[in-house]
C-alpha cells in the first residue's frame, strides 16, 4: 500500500482545465480528474479508490463544488469522471495562486498542487482557459509541510459532515441555477437529469425538514420520469426509478406499508432495464436493494418477506463477491444474517447457524480498523445471534454473546453513537440476566447497572417504547433479585411493571401490553408486603388480562384462524409486524396459562395448576419453544410432587432434565436435579436424593453460582439430617452459611441457620437449636419471607 503522503495513488495525473487569465466577477468552470499514465497496479482492496479535491481559491475567486468534490478512481482504469467547481472571481484585479489539495476519505493529504500566476483583470486578453496536465517544471508543487500534515491528519469526522452540507446547500442551488437555462422544451433530456441531480440532492440533504426534503426528493424523481421513459431513455429512466424507489423507501410521510410497497415496484421496474446481461452491477445493486426493501415490508406475509429478501441478497452475491466487491459483499453477509435471525421457514437451529455464519463472514471484512462502527453493529448483531442459539452449549453461547456486545461498545460510545451505545447496554443486561456462568446474584446487579445505563438515552420523552421495554426488563431483574430485601425488591418490580404500562397501552401495543401484565401478576404472586389474599386477587387478574389479547377460544382454533383473527385485530390499527406479534402472543398466551398453574398451584388446588400447566406445555410444543416445554414440564412435576404422585412426578421432571442437557443449560440442568432430589426426599429414598443434589452441586461448582452451591450444600445437610447423620449435616449447613454470607443472600442465610438449628434440635441441643431457629426467624420476619411450620413448633417448646 502507498504510504508516502507525497505520492499519488498509482500510476497516475491530475488532468485540472481551470482559467488562467479571469475576468472580474465572471463565472467560470474548473474541473479536475485523475488519469492513469501507463500501466499501473491496483493497491486497493475495494473496486473504486474516492480522492476529494479541496480547493484554496481566496482571494482571487470563490467557489462552489458541482456535485461532490471527488474524482473516484475504479480498478479498470482511469475514474468515473471530473470533480466540478464554479469559480467566480472578485471584483478587484490582482494575481495569485490556487492551491489543489488531493486528500482520501479520512483527510489525509495525497499531493499539494500550486497553479500559480493567475490574474484576475478587466479586460481578458489571453485564452481564458487553459488545460493543466501532469506537473509541468514551470509549475510548483508545493511540498506538505508538517503543519499542513497535521491540520488535515486532524480533520475530524464532523468537520468532514460540515463540508458535506455546505456542498450538498450548493449542489443544490447550483442545480436550480441550470433549471433557469436548461428548460424542458428546449433541452428536455438536460432538463430531466438536472430534475434527478436535484431529487439526489434532496434524498441526501441534512439541512432543512427531513420529510420536507424527501417530498422534494420525491417530486424531482417524478418529474424526471415525464421525459425519461423507458422506451426514450432506459437506462436513464432505470436509474431514475431505483432513485424513486430510495426516497420512498425512506419516506416520512404517507401510509409506511403503502410506501415500501411502492419502492419495490420501482425496484423492480428499475430491473426489467438492469438485465443481468448487460447491466451486471446495476443489477446486483437493485437485488441489493429489493432485499432491504423486503426486510422493512409491512404487508404479505412475514415468512415470504423474508425468503424473497434472502434470495434477492443471494442474488447480489453472485456479482458483489468478496474479491471483486469486499465492502458490498459484507454489507449484504450483515443482512443475510439478520435475515437468518428472523427466518420462520426451516429450523430455528439451522437459522441460527446461518446467521452467526454470515456475522461472521461480514467481520472478515468489517475489521475495527478499517470499518469502527460496521465492525461494532456487526459484533452486536453477533451477540444477539449467540443470544438465541439453540445448539451448542448455552453457558458458552452467552459469554461469547457478552464478548461481542462488550466488543461494539468499545466503538459505540454515548458520545457519538448514544442510540446505538444505549441499545447494546440494554442488550447486555439481557445476556447478564439470563447469564449461567458466574454468581446469579452478581449477574443480576451487572444486568440491573446495564438497564439503568441505557435508560440515560433511552428517556421516556425521546425513546417510549424503548424506555418501557427496559422498565419490564428491570422488573424482571428485581424479581428474581437476591441482593437486598426480598420485599422491596419485589416491589421495585412491581414499580417497574407499572411504569412500563404507562407506554404499553393494550390499545397502541397489545402484545407488549398482555406480556407486561403477565410480568405484573407474577410480582403480585410473590408478593410479601399488603394482605396475600388481596395480592393472589391482583395476580390472577393481571394474568387474566393478559389473556384478553387471545382468548382460550382463538387458540383452540387452528394456528391459521388464529392468524387470520389477529390480522384482523391489525387492520385496526396495531402496531407491528402481524406474524411477528401473532407469535409473540402465542408466547405470552402460554407464559400466562403457566403462570396461573402457578396460582393455583399455591392455592393448593392442583387440578387446576395441571390443567393450565397443561396447555402451556402444548402450545410450547407446538411452536418449538424448548425452554417453554422444560418449564412447564418442571411444574408439572412439581405439583405432581405435591400430591404424593411420585411416579408421574419424576417422569416430568426427567423429560424437563432431557431438555436442560440437550439445549446446553447447565442453569436448568441444575435445577432439574435439585427437584429430583426432593422427590426422593419425599419418598424417602435418601441416597438417590443426595445422588441428584451432589449433581447439582457439580454444575453449582463448575458454573460458579454460589447462590446454587450454598442452596445444594444446605439441601445435602438437610438429607444427612433425615438420616441420622447429624454432624456430617451440620458441616453442610455450616458450608452453606459461609457462601451465603459472603455474597449476602439473606435468604439462604436464613435458609442456613433453620437447618443448623434442625440438626441440633435432632441432637436434643435445644437452647442452641433455638438460637438458630430464632436468628433465622428475625432475618425471614425482617425480609419478608413467611415462617415454616417446624420452625413454629420448635420456638414453643
Amino acid at each position: 500500500m502507498v504510504s508516502d503522503t507525497q505520492q499519488l495513488p498509482l500510476s497516475i495525473q491530475p488532468v485540472i482545465s481551470y482559467p488562467r487569465e479571469a475576468q472580474v466577477g465572471k463565472t467560470y468552470l474548473m474541473t479536475i480528474d485523475l488519469q492513469p499514465s501507463g500501466d499501473s497496479e491496483w493497491l486497493y482492496e475495494d473496486e473504486e479508490y474516492p480522492i476529494y479535491c479541496m480547493l484554496e481559491t481566496s482571494p482571487l475567486f470563490s467557489s462552489k463544488p458541482v456535485g461532490e468534490p471527488a474524482v473516484v478512481l475504479h480498478r479498470f482504469g482511469g475514474s468515473y469522471g471530473a470533480a466540478q467547481f464554479l469559480l467566480t472571481a472578485t471584483q478587484e484585479e490582482m494575481e495569485g495562486e490556487i492551491k489543489v489539495t488531493l486528500v482520501n476519505g479520512w483527510g489525509f493529504p495525497l499531493k499539494v498542487l500550486c497553479l500559480n500566476d493567475i490574474k484576475i483583470t478587466t479586460i481578458v486578453t489571453r485564452k481564458n482557459i487553459v488545460d493543466y496536465i501532469g506537473v509541468k517544471q514551470k509549475e510548483k508543487v508545493k511540498k506538505i509541510t508538517q503543519s499542513d500534515k497535521e491540520e488535515l491528519q486532524n480533520h475530524s469526522r464532523k468537520t468532514y459532515i460540515e463540508k458535506w452540507i455546505n456542498n450538498l446547500e450548493n449542489e443544490i442551488a447550483s442545480y436550480e441555477a441550470a433549471l433557469q437555462g436548461y428548460t424542458r422544451e428546449a433541452f428536455p433530456r438536460d432538463w430531466a437529469m438536472i430534475q434527478n441531480n436535484l431529487g439526489h440532492a434532496y434524498l441526501y440533504r441534512i439541512q432543512g425538514e427531513k420529510a420536507d426534503n424527501l417530498e422534494t426528493a420525491i417530486a424531482y424523481f417524478q418529474a424526471s420520469l415525464q421525459v425519461f421513459t423507458i422506451e426514450g431513455f432506459p437506462r436513464d429512466w432505470a436509474r431514475t426509478q431505483n432513485n424513486l424507489a430510495n426516497a420512498y423507501m425512506n419516506r416520512i410521510r404517507g401510509d409506511r406499508a403503502e410506501n415500501l410497497e411502492v419502492a419495490i415496484a420501482s425496484y423492480q421496474a428499475a430491473l426489467e432495464v438492469y438485465t443481468r446481461e448487460a447491466f451486471l452491477r446495476d443489477r446486483a445493486m437493485i437485488q441489493n436493494n429489493l432485499g432491504h426493501a423486503y426486510l422493512y415490508r409491512l404487508r404479505g406475509e412475514k415468512a415470504d418477506n423474508l425468503e424473497r429478501m434472502i434470495a434477492h441478497f443471494q442474488a447480489a452475491l453472485e456479482v458483489y463477491t468478496r474479491a471483486a466487491f469486499p465492502n458490498q459483499w459484507a454489507v449484504i453477509q450483515n443482512n443475510l444474517g439478520t435475515a437468518y435471525g428472523d427466518r420462520i421457514q426451516g429450523e430455528r437451529a439451522d437459522n441460527l447457524e446461518r446467521a452467526i455464519a454470515s456475522y461472521q463472514a461480514a467481520l472478515e471484512v468489517y475489521t475495527r480498523a478499517a470499518f469502527p462502527r460496521n465492525w461494532a453493529m456487526t459484533q452486536n448483531n453477533l451477540g444477539n445471534a449467540y443470544s438465541d442459539r439453540i445448539r451448542g452449549d448455552r453457558t458458552d453461547n452467552l459469554e461469547r454473546a457478552i464478548a461481542s456486545y462488550q466488543a461494539a461498545l468499545q466503538v459505540l460510545t454515548i458520545e457519538e453513537f448514544p442510540r446505538d451505545w444505549a441499545m447494546t447496554q440494554n442488550n447486555l443486561g439481557n445476556a447478564y440476566t439470563d447469564r449461567i456462568q458466574g454468581d446469579r446474584t452478581d449477574n443480576l446487579e451487572r444486568a440491573i447497572a446495564y438497564y439503568q445505563t441505557a435508560l440515560q438515552v433511552y428517556t421516556r420523552e425521546a425513546f417510549p417504547r424503548e424506555w418501557a421495554g427496559i422498565q419490564n426488563n428491570l422488573g424482571n431483574v428485581y424479581s428474581d433479585r437476591t441482593e437486598g430485601e426480598k420485599a422491596e425488591n419485589i416491589e421495585s418490580a412491581i414499580a417497574s411493571y407499572q411504569a412500563a404500562l404507562e407506554v404499553y397501552t393494550r390499545k397502541a401495543f397489545p402484545i407488549d401490553w398482555a406480556m407486561t401484565q403477565n410480568n405484573l401478576g407474577n410480582a403480585y404472586l410473590d408478593r410479601i408486603r399488603g394482605e396475600r389474599a388481596k395480592n393472589i386477587e391482583l395476580a390472577i387478574a393481571s394474568f387474566q388480562a393478559a389473556l384478553q389479547v387471545l382468548t382460550i377460544e382463538e387458540f383452540s382454533r387452528d394456528w391459521a384462524m388464529a392468524k387470520n383473527n389477529f390480522r384482523n385485530a391489525y387492520t385496526d390499527g396495531i402496531q407491528g409486524d402481524i406474524t411477528d406479534n401473532l407469535e409473540r402472543a402465542i408466547t405470552y398466551y402460554k407464559t400466562s396459562l403457566n403462570n396461573l398453574g402457578r396460582v393455583y398451584d399455591f392455592l393448593g388446588e392442583y387440578q387446576k395448576a395441571i390443567d393450565y400447566y397443561q396447555q402451556s406445555l402444548a402450545i410450547a410444543r407446538k411452536i418449538s419453544d424448548r425452554i417453554g416445554s422444560g418449564n412447564s414440564l418442571g411444574n408439572l412435576g412439581n405439583v405432581y410432587a405435591s400430591m404424593g404422585e411420585y411416579k408421574k412426578a419424576i417422569d416430568y421432571l426427567q423429560q424437563s432434565l432431557t431438555i436442560a442437557l440437550e439445549i446446553g443449560d447447565r442453569y436448568r440442568e441444575g435445577n432439574s436435579l435439585d427437584n429430583l432430589g426432593n422427590v426422593y426426599v419425599s419418598m424417602e429414598e435418601y441416597q438417590k436424593a443426595i445422588d441428584y443434589y451432589q449433581q447439582s452441586l457439580t454444575i453449582a461448582l463448575e458454573i460458579g453460582a454460589h447462590s446454587g452451591i450454598a442452596h445444594a450444600l444446605n439441601k445435602l445437610g438437610n438429607v444427612y439430617n433425615s438420616q441420622g447423620e447429624y454432624q456430617r449435616a451440620i458441616e453442610y449447613h455450616q458450608q452453606s452459611l459461609t457462601i451465603a454470607k459472603e455474597i449476602d443472600d439473606r435468604s439462604g442465610i436464613a435458609s442456613s441457620l433453620m437447618g443448623l438449628g434442625n440438626a441440633y434440635d435432632s441432637l436434643g441441643e435445644y437452647q442452641r437449636a433455638k438460637e438458630y431457629h430464632q436468628h433465622s426467624l428475625a432475618i425471614r420476619e425482617e425480609i419478608g419471607i413467611p415462617i415454616p411450620s417446624t420452625t413454629q413448633i420448635i420456638q414453643n417448646r
